[in-house]
């Protein structure tokens, strides 16, 4: 599912680069499923706000008909991520019962433009 979102998110240790599908971890490109990546990136555009989990579902799955065991999961994966880069921060509150909250703090910068190919005088 395509969230819309364009740019590079930088948040504890972490940079989440949009357009490439990227989520460098102290430097080191990590390997996410497609699916963590959708999770994590509607998080990063919605930093410090209670999602719940019928929020979850129609935002990053696009449908009500996704198993709460395949959420659970999703969120697992990205917390050991973040657990192995940089153990001793949150980044994904949990909050009994309402829901998760990203907790860290989110800058967002735009992806610059490709330079323009150099032209040749005269052309």
């Amino acid at each position: 599912m395509d969230l819309g979102t364009k740019g590079i998110f930088d948040f504890g240790r972490f940079t989440l680069r949009i357009s490439d599908r990227v989520l460098l971890g102290g430097g080191k490109e990590t390997s996410l499923s497609p699916r963590a990546f959708e999770l994590l990136q509607y998080f990063v555009t919605n930093p410090g706000t209670l999602v719940s989990r019928e929020q979850l579902k129609v935002s990053v799955w696009g449908t009500a008909n996704v198993s709460d065991n395949s959420i659970d999961q999703k969120i697992v994966e990205l917390r050991k991520i973040f657990a192995q880069a940089d153990p001793d921060a949150e980044y994904i509150q949990n909050k009994h019962g309402q829901g998760w909250r990203f907790v860290a703090a989110v800058e967002t910068r735009t992806e610059s433009a490709e330079p323009a190919p150099a032209r040749r005088k005269g052309w």
